[in-house]
C-alpha cells in the first residue's frame, strides 16, 4: 500500500493500476570554448530551462474521481560530455517520470511537445538578455542560437531526407551491434545522439522521445465481479480485524498489472517516438496478442517506499495479508452471481 500522502493511516486495495511513460527530451547546443560563451549554446543551460518547467509541474496532474497523478519528476539528467575539458557541453539529457490515469496519449505527447517548445522560446529569450546584459562591455553581434523543437519521428524522417534511409538505418544498426552494456536509457539516448549528426544544419535541438519502460495505466472499478470481490474483502477486514479498507482505482507505485490489458490501450504517439520499439523493447499489438484481464491488487503495507528508512508493516503483512489474500483469490474464483 502506498501513502496518499506523508503520515497517511488508511489501508487501501487497487482496483487498477497508473500508467507511467518516461519522456526524454535530448538538448543539442552549440559548442564553443569557455573563453568564448557567447559563440554558442550550452546544452546544460538548455535542459535546465526545461526541467524549471516540467518538475512538479501540476498542470500535468490528472483528476479522476477524486484521484489525482503526481506530478512529472526528473529521474535522470546530465550532459553527455565523456571527459573534463574546457570546451562546453553541446548535448545533454532529461528523463522525466510523467504518470496517467485516463488521458491519451495524444494528449500527453501534445503537453509535452508543447512544454519543449515552451523551453526553446525561454531558452532563447534568456540567452538574448544575457547576452544584451554582457553588451553594456562590449558590442557584438550575436550568433544564430535559435532552438527547434523536433519528435523522435520527425528527426529520424529528417535524418533520412539529408542522408538517406540506407545511411540512417546503417548508423542505426551500427549502435546496435555496438551496445555493450548499455541500459535502455542511455541507448535510446545515443540512437537520437547519433541521428541528430545528421542534421547539424537544424541548428541547437530539442527532440522528444520515449524510453523503456512503459506502463499504461489500468482499471477494473467498473467490473461487477472485481466490485464484488473487493466488497467482500472489504467487509472481512473490517469485521475480523478492526480495519477499515478503502478501494483506490489507480495503484500509484507503478505494476505489472499495466500490461494485462492491453487490449484497450492506444499508444501510437510513444511508440513512434520510442527508438527501441520493436528493436528490443516492445508491447503485444492485436486482438490475438494482447490481454484483457480485470485487476484488483492487494498487497503488504510498509513505509517510505526507495528511501533508506523503506521498511514493511510485518503484522500485517505476514499475519493479516495472507488470510485476506486467500479469501481474494477464493472470491476471484465464485461464479458471478
Amino acid at each position: 500500500m502506498f501513502e496518499k500522502y506523508p503520515g497517511d493511516e488508511h489501508h487501501y486495495m487497487y482496483t487498477g493500476s497508473i500508467g507511467k511513460v518516461l519522456a526524454g527530451f535530448f538538448c543539442k547546443g552549440i559548442e564553443t570554448h569557455v573563453g568564448e560563451p557567447f559563440s554558442g549554446l550550452n546544452a546544460n543551460f538548455m535542459v535546465s530551462e526545461l526541467n524549471r518547467l516540467l518538475e512538479l509541474n501540476s498542470d500535468y496532474c490528472e483528476e479522476v474521481d477524486g484521484e489525482v497523478t503526481p506530478p512529472p519528476t526528473n529521474l535522470m539528467q546530465k550532459d553527455l560530455k565523456e571527459a573534463y575539458s574546457v570546451q562546453t557541453p553541446h548535448t545533454a539529457v532529461s528523463l522525466f517520470n510523467v504518470l496517467m490515469m485516463k488521458r491519451s496519449s495524444e494528449e500527453l505527447h501534445g503537453l509535452l511537445y508543447e512544454t519543449a517548445k515552451q523551453a526553446a522560446d525561454q531558452i532563447e529569450a534568456n540567452l538574448q538578455q544575457k547576452t544584451a546584459d554582457f553588451q553594456r562591455f562590449k558590442h557584438f553581434t550575436p550568433i544564430d542560437t535559435q532552438v527547434t523543437v523536433l519528435t523522435y519521428h520527425e528527426l529520424y524522417q529528417k535524418a533520412a531526407e539529408r542522408s538517406g534511409e540506407q545511411e540512417v538505418e546503417r548508423i542505426v544498426n551500427y549502435a546496435f551491434a555496438n551496445r555493450g552494456e548499455l541500459g535502455d536509457r542511455d541507448f535510446s539516448t545515443k540512437i537520437v545522439s547519433e541521428l541528430t549528426t545528421l542534421c547539424k544544419e537544424e541548428g541547437p535541438l530539442i527532440v522528444l522521445f520515449y524510453s523503456p519502460p512503459f506502463y499504461p495505466s489500468v482499471s477494473s472499478t467498473e467490473d461487477t465481479h472485481i466490485q464484488k470481490t473487493f466488497k467482500k474483502i472489504q467487509k472481512e477486514a473490517k469485521e475480523v480485524y478492526g480495519l477499515e479498507v478503502e478501494e483506490v482505482k489507480y495503484f500509484p507505485g507503478l505494476s505489472d498489472l499495466s500490461y494485462l490489458q492491453l487490449e484497450k490501450q492506444e499508444v501510437g504517439h510513444y511508440t513512434t517516438n520510442m527508438p527501441l520499439y520493436q528493436k528490443g523493447y516492445s508491447l503485444p499489438q492485436g486482438e490475438k496478442e494482447a490481454l484483457y484481464v480485470p485487476v484488483i491488487n492487494v498487497g503488504p503495507l510498509g513505509k517510505d517506499p526507495h528511501k533508506w528508512t523503506e521498511r514493511l508493516h510485518v503484522p500485517f503483512s505476514f499475519g493479516i495479508l495472507p488470510e485476506l489474500l486467500e479469501s481474494t483469490i477464493h472470491a476471484l474464483l465464485e461464479k458471478s452471481k
